[in-house]
């Protein structure tokens, strides 16, 4: 009579290196700082996937990034956590049922499970515009303090003039985060943000030019009006009030900006450097937290950069903040606070004045190595 044995091979033993690296991955997600065990591993988890979904969500409404890369991460991520959530609530994973540690559930969601949180973070924040197939901007931010002046410099074509629309609502951002005076506020249309605290001067001076210097700066003062339009067709004595307080105001401005003689005149009429003040005039009309000028020196005999610089002077200390736009690199040093420099729609250098002309980047794609710093 013939035996046969049916022998059965035993499993495959794990390398040594491999069982060490499992029992120190479980002492960290499961076991770490020891005590209690409150948390199921498995509340962890779903905790941090199926709340993935509504942190980029939140994310994107926070930095109003409504990019196709942003939708793709909700949609990849996102998605995947409520899918897993459903999931494990149908057919529960039995190795994930076991409790863990305080520490040990902290060390899961941040080690294992957190990057999904941080990549989504990076992916949406910061202020980008893109035009077509061309990124324009990409990842710039600034802090601008009250009563600093804060220059914006760089090559031409390097995105200056398109932070400022964006960040004026000419141009709506593709995403970013944007914050005035500690609150957070989204330019999406230019008297929105005029409202908010923001007014701005354009390269080329944008004047109505059959109208009077006082009536241009009346126009940048109706913003701050609180009648309705009622009381303007009726001309009730509350309009009437507040029209001879806009008067007032408006020539108290032009006074301000040197042209208090001037006021009756047309702006065509006015010179060069006085349209550029005129402009500065109606933009302080609105009363500006932040005062954005753009190339307001180009074109400026050095009479006029002078009296320019004297102006925006009397401005700092009135509170105002100034983001500053300009070519003249001597009136950009001398003035400014603090200096970030553009390339390519990138910032490449931000920092005082004397930091940023030391700066090498700095030097080679705007400066030139002829550039001697200015004291």
């Amino acid at each position: 009579m013939e035996t046969r044995h049916n022998a059965t091979a035993a499993p495959a033993q794990a390398p040594a290196w491999a069982l060490a690296m499992r029992r120190l991955s479980t002492w960290i997600s499961r076991d770490f700082g020891g005590g209690p065990r409150p948390w199921k591993l498995a509340w962890v988890v779903n905790f941090q996937k199926c709340g993935t979904f509504f942190f980029l969500g939140a994310l994107m409404a926070w930095y109003g990034n409504t990019s196709t890369a942003a939708w793709i991460y909700l949609a990849l991520h996102g998605g995947y956590g409520l899918v897993w959530l459903l999931k494990d609530m149908t057919f529960p994973d039995p190795s994930w049922q076991e409790r863990v540690t305080i520490g040990g559930g902290i060390n899961a969601f941040l080690f294992v499970l957190g990057p999904y949180w941080l990549f989504g973070w990076l992916l949406i924040s910061g202020v980008s515009k893109r035009f077509g197939g061309v990124q324009a901007l990409t990842d710039v931010g600034l802090s601008i303090k009250p009563g600093q002046v804060h220059g914006l410099i760089g090559p031409n074509g390097a995105g200056k003039t398109t932070f400022f629309n964006v960040i004026t609502g000419l141009v709506p951002s593709d995403h970013g985060r944007f914050e005035l005076a500690g609150k957070a506020y989204k330019p999406t249309a230019v008297h929105k943000v005029a409202q908010a605290g923001i007014a701005r001067t354009f390269q080329n001076i944008r004047l109505f030019a059959d109208m009077t210097a006082l009536d241009n700066v009346r126009v940048g003062r109706h913003v701050r009006t609180r009648v309705g339009w009622w009381q303007a067709l009726l001309r009730t004595k509350a309009f009437m009030h507040e029209e001879a307080m806009i008067k007032r105001d408006a020539s108290a401005l032009l006074d301000f900006v040197g042209l208090s003689g001037k006021a009756q005149q047309t702006a065509r009429t006015l010179s060069y450097g006085d349209q550029r003040r005129l402009e500065i005039a109606r933009a302080l009309a609105t009363e500006p937290k932040l005062l954005a000028l753009d190339e307001p020196a180009a074109g400026m005999n050095a009479t006029e950069k002078v009296q320019l610089r004297e102006l925006i002077e009397r401005i700092r200390q009135q509170g105002r903040s100034v983001l500053l736009i300009e070519h003249d690199v001597k009136l950009v040093m001398g003035l400014c606070d603090h200096v970030t420099v553009l390339d390519q729609g990138k910032l490449i250098a931000s920092g005082s004045p004397a930091q940023v002309q030391r700066d090498p980047a700095v030097i080679a794609a705007y400066l030139g190595g002829a550039h001697q710093p200015t004291h």
